[in-house]
């Protein structure tokens, strides 16, 4: 019910998501940025685009998860 703009756009994020996660693996800053960026677009996304979707707290609890894990590692990248 999202409509074609939904899956362009969350193609579009999860690109981007991949592209960060790729970039922190080879130990660059703007990787996780562009991670968790991209993933905060993502918990975004379905709430704009469907009327009748209900957020997800369990998404967002392992959305914040992760982004705190690969926060601790930012010492390590350049």
């Amino acid at each position: 019910s999202g409509g074609k703009g939904f899956f362009v756009t969350g193609l579009i994020f999860y690109t981007v998501s991949l592209f960060g996660a790729i970039q922190m693996w080879k130990l660059k800053k703007i990787g996780f940025h562009l991670y968790t960026v991209a993933q905060i677009l993502l918990l975004i996304l379905p709430v704009t685009y469907i009327k009748s979707y209900d957020f997800s707290y369990i998404e967002l609890l392992l959305t914040g998860a992760f982004i705190i894990a690969y926060s601790t590692n930012l010492k390590y990248m350049s």
